[in-house]
């Protein structure tokens, strides 16, 4: 049955967009589509409650949906090499994060409210465009791997 299917992997697949539908997929915790064409992510997304880990690496993405906010289990959050230019405010409240990638993008500002996620032990915000970072860095006192954070 699809509702007790754990992990997804669909990477590599030139899918251009999930079905509204994915977020009946409650007992996700592992959903990859990385490598694809994917260019929005679907609001149902914030019915996977469980989901551990998300990968939407190398994609089209421009922006997230307000859904994201509410995956309180996610523990990897790999959203590099899209075409993201604002830093995801959404991802802010996703207190269990510990290891973000929002690498090869073209971010230019990053909210201070990346103070919020004190469980990250893993930033990467390479190869962005950064500008302006208005985070203190000192309340992630769990980061042990911060990669390039401006690129001035």
């Amino acid at each position: 049955e699809n509702d007790r299917l754990v992990e997804l992997n669909m990477s590599n697949q030139n899918i251009t967009e999930l079905p509204e539908n994915l977020g009946y997929l409650a007992e996700l915790k592992i959903l990859e589509f990385k490598n694809n064409q994917i260019i929005t992510i679907p609001n149902s997304i914030e019915f996977l409650v469980n989901l551990d880990s998300l990968d939407l690496s190398n994609n089209n993405l421009t922006h997230l949906s307000t859904g994201f906010s509410e995956l309180e289990d996610l523990n990897l959050l790999n959203l590099s090499g899209n075409d993201i230019e604002n830093y995801p405010t959404v991802i802010d409240s996703i207190f269990s994060l510990n290891i973000l990638n929002l690498s090869n993008n073209n971010i230019q500002f990053v909210s201070d409210n990346i103070n919020n996620l004190e469980n990250l032990y893993s930033l990467n915000l390479s190869n962005n465009n950064i500008e302006q970072f208005s985070g203190d860095l000192s309340s992630l006192i769990n980061i042990n791997y911060l990669k390039k954070v401006l690129s001035l």
